[in-house]
């Protein structure tokens, strides 16, 4: 087995995602050589002295991340469900699997991920959210409420969830709460 510090992890970094950071300290912690990797370095669409090459990393993490950017689903959930056998308490990898069963519309199974990732942090806020957004899509208005509520306790200014929480209760006629959340 080679020795952790000779191997070079490239950590992707993409908009919407924030599990970087968490990736990048367990990889560190093992004593591996991190570095966080825009997918725009990779991709080319910065100045060349910001590029980055694939070649220049022995192990990507994240590469679910790059095939859903991609819209490759399928080919993401596999990788998602690669890593998790190998390491089934990588939550950002669960959390991310639940995304991309929710688009592609395998809501029960997305509910399953965040559950998971819910019953060792029930104050994980990415979980919570993707949790809200697929129990709206199976109409299930009372608990999509309780998991944007949870993350409002935490963070009364968080966008997303106010915006969510609004329509939710606009589809449910709760008028005044819902001027309540966009004011």
């Amino acid at each position: 087995m080679p020795d952790p510090s000779e191997i070079r992890v490239g950590v992707i970094r993409i908009e919407g995602t924030n599990c970087e950071d968490e990736s990048a300290a367990a990889f560190s912690s093992l004593g591996c050589n991190v570095e966080k990797v825009h997918l725009k370095q990779l991709l080319g669409d910065v100045e060349k002295s910001n590029c980055r090459n694939l070649m220049d990393y022995d192990a990507l993490y994240f590469k679910g991340v790059v095939l859903s950017s991609l819209d490759r689903e399928e080919e993401a959930l596999a990788c998602y469900e690669e890593l998790l056998k190998v390491d089934p308490k990588n939550f950002a990898a669960l959390r991310n699997k639940g995304g991309v069963l929710f688009t592609l519309h395998r809501y029960e199974e997305a509910l399953v991920c965040y559950d998971e990732v819910l019953e060792t942090d029930p104050n994980d806020h990415n979980a919570l959210y993707g949790k809200g957004l697929t129990l709206s899509r199976l109409d299930r208005s009372e608990e999509v409420l309780v998991c944007y509520d949870e993350i409002l306790k935490a963070d009364p200014s968080n966008h997303g969830a106010l915006h969510n929480k609004g329509l939710v209760l606009g589809r449910l006629r709760r008028y005044e709460e819902t001027l309540a959340c966009f004011e």
